[in-house]
């Protein structure tokens, strides 16, 4: 939708989960010499001021990234994520807050390629501001990341991670989502796919996850953190969660490692969960 701005909720818990899984997903994808290529569907604006605009007014990074700053116990996956933001922070005050692009450039290589989409005009300015000096290796793209897949897939290498992560703010983009998923399997089979979803009280965001697993056509493995009861009156998000498509080996193993952790660190009352389930992982 054209209202929404990621900064409203940057650094929050949903952004910790997300970005956690990037990172594990990167450095495993980057193991290998081929090259990789990361297709962002909806980039948003690629860093985030968490002392001036959207971020203060409802601080939603202050429940998320806020949490993990300062601790000194993270489990390994959690302090090379932490070690991100850091990268953007290099005061070690906790000023900003690096979105998926700026994360996922930090960790590819020189033979890797970014390719962003943004369909809101001044986020995708700030996004072409953000990477005007990135060069070759990042291609931003004004329009609409579900219709850009298409002409992305597959990558040259024949190895790639998308990244689809719309606002799910209009009920088509649960529609979309799965459509995607299910078009870009069929345009790259083995490549990696990893889809954001918000856990609401709505029937489509219910649905969404066996939804995806039916359109997967592949092993999958899908985690999901809920960090507060859902709201007696059905409102408001209370977590999140990531169905990864093709992942890498010991992902999952990784994942299981971690949650435990992170839903005790991130709990905001005794309603925290998580979910983790699978195929063939």
């Amino acid at each position: 939708m054209l209202s929404y701005r990621h900064g409203f909720h940057a650094g929050n818990h949903a952004d910790v989960l997300k970005h956690i899984a990037l990172v594990m997903l990167l450095r495993s994808l980057t193991r290998k010499e081929k090259p990789v290529v990361v297709v962002d569907t909806h980039a948003g604006a690629g860093m985030y001021s968490l002392e001036q605009g959207f971020a203060v007014r409802n601080a939603e990074f202050r429940n998320g990234i806020g949490v993990l700053w300062q601790r000194t116990d993270l489990p390994e996956p959690v302090a090379d994520y932490v070690n991100q933001v850091r990268a953007a922070n290099a005061d070690g005050v906790l000023r900003n807050y690096p979105g998926s692009p700026e994360i996922a450039l930090g960790l590819l290589r020189s033979q890797d390629r970014l390719r962003l989409f943004e369909l809101h005009s001044t986020e995708g300015r700030n996004l072409a501001d953000q990477f005007a000096k990135a060069g070759r290796r990042v291609t931003v793209t004004a329009g609409d990341g579900f219709a850009g897949m298409k002409a992305v897939l597959p990558p040259p290498s024949r190895r790639g991670l998308v990244l689809i992560d719309p606002s799910y703010e209009l009920a088509s983009d649960y529609r979309a989502v799965v459509a995607a998923l299910r078009d870009g399997m069929q345009r790259f089979a083995t490549g990696t796919y990893a889809v954001w979803y918000p856990l609401l009280q709505r029937r489509e965001s219910i649905q969404l996850p066996e939804n995806l697993r039916r359109a997967a056509g592949a092993d999958w493995l899908d985690v999901a953190l809920q960090v507060n009861a859902p709201s007696p009156d059905g409102l408001g998000l209370h977590g999140s969660g990531l169905f990864i498509v093709n992942p890498p080996w010991k992902l999952a193993e990784q994942m299981r490692g971690i949650m435990p952790w992170l839903t005790r660190a991130l709990a905001q009352d005794a309603g925290a969960t998580f979910r983790l389930d699978g195929r063939g992982t």
